[in-house]
């Protein structure tokens, strides 16, 4: 495959330059943060960084022949001395809707790394501030290479 077809095939723009997608709505799906050693964590001398465990997934639904539901999965657990500290769970969803004719490849493609890439900002928005709400430093996830993952995912499938 050049290199030249690889850039065709990877944008959510085609050669007209029309979108290949449209994120119709955008949501939160399901939130939950548990602080399960407040207030005790507050008071403790030693104020160290906790251990940090990040786990993302990318779910797709397909709604209808040209709809599909995106949802981003992103879980944090915070440990101190195995201590739960936070555990917050998220799922951001959006419905897209394929504007043009694909094949399977180009449009799991899209919905596996072009959407959760654009979806990520307002998810990592999120977790800051529920994390700062809930006492602590925000969580500011770094940058997630959905197209790393993608080639991770079909290459154990």
């Amino acid at each position: 495959m050049s290199s030249n077809k690889r850039t065709k095939d990877q944008s959510a723009i085609n050669e007209n330059n029309a979108p290949n997608f449209s994120i119709n709505l955008q949501y939160l799906k399901d939130i939950s943060f548990e602080n399960p050693t407040s207030p005790a964590v507050f008071f403790q001398k030693n104020k160290e960084q906790p251990q940090l465990k990040v786990n993302v997934d990318v779910l797709v639904n397909k709604i209808n022949e040209s709809s599909y539901e995106v949802i981003l999965g992103i879980s944090a657990d915070a440990t101190m001395h195995e201590d739960k500290i936070y555990i917050l769970e998220l799922k951001y969803a959006a419905i897209v809707a394929v504007l043009q004719s694909l094949t399977t490849i180009q449009i799991k493609r899209h919905l596996m790394v072009d959407v959760p890439t654009l979806l990520l900002p307002f998810a990592r928005q999120i977790i800051a501030t529920i994390v700062r709400d809930g006492g602590f430093t925000a969580l500011v996830l770094d940058p997630i290479n959905f197209e790393a993952l993608y080639k991770q995912h079909t290459e154990q499938n």
